[in-house]
């Protein structure tokens, strides 16, 4: 299952590591759009007249001072001297200095962070027509961030910057039709929206074509189609649709099955940290799909999905240290993993702790807890507790541990996890 996630994308390339930044929060709006319209090539070459020009109040200088200082080009990098110089042309009422200083603003970069400062100086930018500070200030009031929220307005100043092709706001656009958040819901609107901005090379755009084709929402349902789009945007490094592209594959959804593109696909998400493609990429290890057969690496990309809290990767990780494949048997860190993941409602896991807690593996032998995990487990349907339960209740925890003189826990059931579907991504 791909997770929802979004990208306050406004300026610059964006990609942005994962966890690459999900959802967008007060501090992050700046960093997707510092940097805008880098400084020419000409006034990099010759700071020296630069500055001149600055410090006699030219205000396109004083940016262009202010841009050289934040990357460092032909001066030694300083945050705090590009802040200066960015705030002096932005009170001259340059447009590109108003959106980086509220870009700096909400960043904290060079300054204490401001998202209320950050807000006017976004606003300063929109009312002179900057496109990417019309949808950063859409953003702003969308999320509530420096300012009062309101979608209305959101989808007002987004509507400005989708005037003059901005794709970060087509982006966005789209996405408030297809929530119904500020606008009526509208998957045709969302849909031509996403696509404006796709063919712009909005990964995430390319990403939520990809789904609708994938889901059939607006459109037929088209896989070819789907993973075309999915394509364009794993080809930009976009974690979820990495994910996505290798389930396609592996599912032979689009395209004839193959499990090395599959595992490749998948291998690139889990390594951007993407738990959903860690627990498949341990699943594929597990199984010998698409790579060799390892336990210990499937053990490996369990544990890292596992410390992110996903449910099913905890189950996996206690099994194998339950069973001692690709790990030393160790019933304790069984029952620690199983725990978290019984916590969670995994019903294999409340089955497997009730057992320990049965047999005193790991944990102390104590009846009572074994019956609530195992009654856990049976509500949901699972048959071994069930069973084990009803020995428990009926003959005593002696009979059990006779019957049962080790945990014996299956796996998974199937295949790999894929089976809740893919979601747009949407704002948050």
């Amino acid at each position: 299952m791909v997770m929802h996630r979004h990208l306050f994308i406004d300026g610059w390339r964006h990609a942005v590591a994962l966890p690459i930044v999900r959802g967008i929060k007060a501090g992050v709006v700046a960093l997707a759009l510092l940097f805008v319209l880098p400084v020419s090539a000409s006034a990099a070459a010759n700071v020296a007249a630069l500055r001149q020009k600055a410090e006699q109040g030219d205000a396109a200088a004083q940016y262009g001072l202010c841009v050289a200082y934040d990357k460092g080009k032909g001066l030694a990098q300083d945050d705090r001297q590009a802040f200066e110089w960015c705030h002096k042309a932005a009170k001259q009422g340059y447009a590109r200095a108003q959106f980086r200083l509220g870009a700096f603003l909400s960043l904290g970069k060079g300054a204490r962070t401001s998202q209320t400062e950050a807000a006017h100086w976004f606003q300063k930018a929109a009312e002179q027509g900057y496109p990417a500070g019309q949808s950063a200030l859409g953003t702003c009031y969308k999320d509530g961030i420096g300012i009062a929220q309101d979608k209305a307005k959101a989808a007002y100043w987004y509507r400005k910057a989708v005037e003059q092709g901005w794709a970060p706001a087509e982006y966005h656009l789209g996405a408030l039709y297809y929530s119904g958040e500020g606008l009526e819901q509208d998957k045709q609107k969302a849909f031509y929206w996403y696509r404006k901005a796709a063919e712009q090379g909005h990964d995430l755009a390319q990403y939520n074509l990809g789904v609708m084709y994938h889901n059939g929402e607006a459109v037929p349902k088209d896989d070819v189609r789907a993973l075309e789009w999915f394509q364009k945007a794993a080809g930009q490094g976009l974690a979820e649709a990495e994910y996505t592209l290798g389930m396609m594959y592996y599912e032979a959804q689009g395209a004839a099955r193959d499990y090395a593109q599959a595992a490749q696909w998948l291998h690139k998400a889990a390594e951007q940290g993407l738990a959903e493609s860690q627990f498949n990429m341990g699943m594929m290890y597990f199984y010998g799909r698409g790579v060799d057969k390892d336990y210990a690496q499937a053990a490996q990309w369990w544990r890292k999905a596992a410390e992110q809290g996903n449910a099913t990767a905890q189950r996996g990780l206690g099994a194998l240290y339950a069973l001692g494949q690709g790990l030393e048997r160790d019933y304790g860190q069984a029952a620690t993993w199983w725990g978290k993941a019984a916590g969670q409602g995994e019903a294999k896991a409340q089955y497997g702790l009730g057992m320990l807690y049965a047999l005193g593996k790991g944990v102390a032998q104590d009846s009572r807890l074994a019956a609530e995990w195992l009654g856990r487990a049976a509500a949901q349907g699972d048959e071994d507790a069930a069973k084990a339960l009803q020995l428990l209740q009926q003959e005593g925890i002696e009979a059990l541990v006779q019957k049962y003189n080790t945990v014996t826990v299956t796996l998974f059931e199937g295949d790999i996890i894929f089976d809740k579907g893919i979601r747009i991504i949407t704002p948050k």
